[in-house]
């Protein structure tokens, strides 16, 4: 009798340590299709992965209730079952939950690359209104003082911080240290130029997570310029614009500067979505494997 009481306790403790692998098991398919439906939502990549196979473990388990139920009494094999168990159980239980914290990390970064582009196409718009605003005939007065070449000066200018502003996106969107999805909101709500599309996505996102909008914070730094008086006479206002041309010219000569070290960076590799999205296949699929190797080992007849 004492032998029979020994070995349902170890199918208890059989049964409950499956009961624990399901659970993880089952919270990686649904982080799965979590992920998938928000990705739906946001527009941005879907995991697109395998779940989970589930209906061996749980014809396992199955199983160890019926040996449970019939008293079953082979002491070696439940022993067995249980040594394997434990040998195998935790190093299977990490591996899912690590795909389990890595499948969230994926998703905020894609969350983050799209808030990125949103907030820096903002930035591009904004300054190719600028530039719109500066393409105008001068007459011959312009000309002479110098506005006309101040205002091509400036067009110049401005086309260097739009391309500048590409190229820095490209750095940026690969800069992902980690930002929960609140941060992001937070970082798409400190944008200074916010047109409708960063607008709907960062609203999106509140809905989508259910972030409670009096959470939300702004720190928007702004570059103060200090404003330039024009003179009203005709050779103040040459020496005004030989002046200020001058530090434009100086201006322009900086950004290109910056735009060269850009340059020198484009040879640089990276492993592409479709090299990552094979990575991730592949370690569901091992887990899988590894699912069904457990399940062999363990043997009660």
């Amino acid at each position: 009798m004492e032998e029979t009481n020994e070995c349902i306790e170890n199918l208890m403790y059989c049964l409950n340590k499956i009961n624990i692998l399901i659970s993880k098991t089952d919270k990686l398919n649904t982080r799965i299709r979590l992920c998938n439906k928000n990705a739906k939502i946001l527009g941005i990549p879907k995991v697109n992965l395998n779940k989970i196979l589930l209906d061996d473990l749980e014809s396992l388990k199955d199983l160890v209730i019926t040996l449970i139920e019939n008293s079953y009494d082979k002491e070696e094999q439940i022993i067995n079952a249980k040594k394997e168990i434990d040998n195998n159980l935790k190093k299977l239980v990490e591996k899912i939950e690590k795909e389990n914290n890595k499948l969230e990390h994926t998703q905020n970064e894609e969350i983050f690359k799209k808030a990125i582009r949103l907030i820096y196409v903002a930035k591009w718009r904004e300054k190719e209104k600028e530039i719109s605003y500066l393409d105008y005939k001068t007459g011959l007065f312009s000309k002479l003082t110098g506005e006309e070449k101040y205002r091509k000066l400036c067009i110049e200018k401005k086309k260097l911080e739009s391309s500048l502003i590409k190229n820095e996106y490209y750095t940026a969107k690969e800069n992902y240290q980690g930002e929960t999805v609140r941060e992001i909101v937070n970082k798409l709500n400190s944008s200074p130029d916010r047109d409708f599309e960063l607008l709907d996505f960062k609203d999106l996102l509140i809905k989508t997570f259910m972030i409670d909008s009096d959470t939300i914070t702004s720190q928007i730094d702004i570059d103060w310029n200090s404003s330039n008086i024009i003179p009203y006479g005709f050779f103040e206002k040459i020496k005004y614009y030989k002046n200020i041309n001058k530090i434009t010219i100086n201006q322009i000569n900086e950004l290109k500067e910056k735009l060269k070290k850009f340059e020198n960076n484009e040879g640089q590799t990276e492993v592409t979505k479709k090299e990552l999205q094979e990575e991730k296949k592949n370690k569901l699929n091992e887990i899988n494997s590894d699912i069904k190797n457990f399940i062999k080992l363990i043997k009660f007849a």
